[in-house]
């Protein structure tokens, strides 16, 4: 069994290809900015096929498969015949391809899982970046989103400051921000530098600032989700137990209860509670909540009628305004999944979640590292953190998403063998 680090490296730090892997993970944050400024493409678009083929052509001996890769391979056919019958497909598709490409480029870090590390150091230094940019727009009015990407990273809704950061719109940014959190909380307690403490200690405050000020509720469920699990993973080997599923449960109560005092006070800093009009954030997302509601059953009916194969990606809004008269989504990575690429292509898709969560339990349960522990949880909370945001917002299509999924076997393969 590994605990220590290994000096006796294959193809995994063939020259300059962990740098240019820093250098896309520290990209990740600026989000959809980079795809306008670089029209449509990013750095990980452009850098992981080099990637790709640079392990493969220079180590073609050494070439091993990512044991989650079929599976991944299953649920893209599946998708690719339901992609070509929606809007948009060729984007959504490329990314797809570009993730088939991921399961191998990570899978070369089963060698030594140290350099994991600096991978989500990068992560976080890039958002800690980002945070900053949004809250210098917010402070002084120069906001760099607005000069140079035509996307402004702090928006006014209803007379109140709302972060967007790097993306179109504020869950977007609280999606990034509830991976961060968890992320730098768990490089935080590993940390034995005193200046990287101090660096990732500010960076949480950053995480935690900004997240609020998306307004995401989902998204601070998430991201104080994932810092429950990285806790948890201190002092236990064990992933799944009864006394985290309880503090899990009593984090959700607490929030739900604590963000119904949050509007209110909002309310009362912004408006007369006496004479409220739909004008507001707190009604907003009440509105909001009861739409999702509402729209429940027309989309069951959607998925049993589209049972096999989906009704095609990007359909749905349109399907369901001639059903209800609302021009809206699933906001739900399952619902999505399953009624825009049919029951098959959702197998895989809970069968790669299986897998996933079951290798990571796997690894963290056999660890002797502390370090390394540690290090496993930071994924694993990061890809909970993920699926409760996606609960309420499809992020099925995230470069993060499938990060965390492509990276769960490595763990294992690296301590087991």
């Amino acid at each position: 069994m590994k605990t220590t680090e290994d000096k006796t490296l294959n193809y995994n730090l063939l020259p300059g290809f962990h740098l240019l892997m820093i250098f896309i993970m520290f990209t990740v944050s600026f989000g959809q900015m980079q795809q306008i400024i670089l029209s449509g493409l990013s750095f990980a678009k452009i850098g992981i096929p080099i990637l790709f083929l640079y392990i493969f052509s220079a180590k073609f001996y050494f070439f091993k498969i990512n044991p989650l890769l079929f599976i991944y391979i299953i649920f893209l056919t599946f998708s690719t015949t339901s992609l070509v019958s929606g809007n948009d497909y060729l984007s959504i598709l490329s990314n797809f391809l570009g993730y088939l490409l991921l399961f191998q480029v990570i899978y070369v870090y089963r060698k030594n899982i140290f350099k994991i590390r600096s991978l989500f150091m990068a992560y976080v230094s890039g958002l800690s970046v980002i945070c900053l940019l949004t809250l210098f727009s917010f402070f002084t009015g120069i906001d760099f989103g607005s000069v140079y990407a035509n996307q402004p990273m702090v928006d006014y809704w209803y007379g109140l400051p709302v972060f967007l950061g790097s993306s179109e719109n504020p869950n977007g940014f609280a999606t990034l921000l509830a991976i961060g959190l968890p992320m730098g909380f768990g490089l935080w307690l590993t940390s034995q530098r005193k200046m990287l403490s101090l660096f990732l200690l500010i960076s949480l405050i950053l995480f935690f600032v900004c997240l609020i000020m998306t307004f995401s509720r989902s998204g601070i469920v998430a991201g104080i989700l994932g810092l429950i699990i990285i806790d948890h993973h201190r002092k236990n080997n064990n992933t799944f137990s009864l006394k985290l599923f309880f503090k899990l449960v009593s984090l959700i109560s607490i929030v739900i209860l604590f963000s119904y005092l949050f509007y209110f006070i909002i309310e009362l800093l912004t408006n007369d509670t006496s004479n409220q009009t739909s004008t507001s954030i707190s009604e907003n997302k009440e509105t909001s909540g009861n739409y999702r509601i509402m729209v429940l059953l027309p989309l069951m009916n959607l998925i049993l009628d589209n049972f096999f194969f989906g009704v095609g990606y990007g359909n749905i809004p349109e399907l369901m305004l001639q059903r209800v008269g609302l021009e809206i989504n699933t906001h739900n990575i399952f619902f999505e999944v399953l009624l825009s690429f049919g029951i098959f292509c959702f197998i895989a898709f809970v069968s790669l979640l299986i897998l996933s969560y079951r290798s990571m339990s796997q690894a963290i349960k056999i660890s002797t590292s502390y370090e390394i522990r540690i290090l496993i949880s930071i994924a694993i909370a990061s890809l909970t953190a993920l699926l409760f945001h996606g609960m309420f917002h499809a992020i099925h299509i995230h470069f993060m998403f499938w990060l965390m999924i492509s990276i769960s076997p490595v763990f294992y393969k690296n301590l087991k063998f």
